[in-house]
């Protein structure tokens, strides 16, 4: 069995735990340990290796990791509901020069998206339900 993963991106500071996770797992149920045509994916939620107390230290921590987890990902799956964040901004700009597709899901259509935010991302989905189909439709499965 082969194994991919898809590192979801997205801010994390200032947001409520629903903000943060809701999207996140709701695509993990859909997506994690499915069989797609003898791959099995897996979503990298960054959400619960970050500790309650953030000091700088930590925070470096975090940044290392999330970079690594981004960097050795198949597919990347931002939340572009909140595009302030300078982590996501570094996470697409690695995940672009890597050469690694990123897909957007913009739920609000009220929010507006920095150019460099829509020119990074190879789709944006409008719902979390267009994003499951798009993904099984141009990653998930082999046909």
């Amino acid at each position: 069995m082969t194994y991919k993963l898809i590192y979801l991106a997205g801010a994390i500071t200032g947001l409520t735990d629903e903000e943060m996770n809701g999207w996140r797992n709701e695509l993990k149920r859909m997506i994690d340990y499915e069989d797609f045509d003898g791959v099995r994916w897996r979503c990298v939620n960054p959400c619960p290796h970050i500790p309650a107390v953030i000091d700088q230290s930590v925070e470096k921590e975090q940044m290392r990791w999330d970079i690594y987890k981004v960097k050795h990902a198949d597919l990347i799956v931002c939340d572009f509901n909140h595009p302030n964040s300078i982590g996501t901004s570094f996470e697409l700009a690695i995940a672009r020069e890597l050469g690694i597709p990123i897909i957007g899901l913009k739920t609000n259509p009220d929010v507006q998206l920095h150019p460099w935010w829509e020119i990074s991302a190879l789709h944006i989905c409008t719902s979390i339900d267009e994003l499951y189909g798009y993904l099984v439709d141009n990653f998930l499965t082999l046909d």
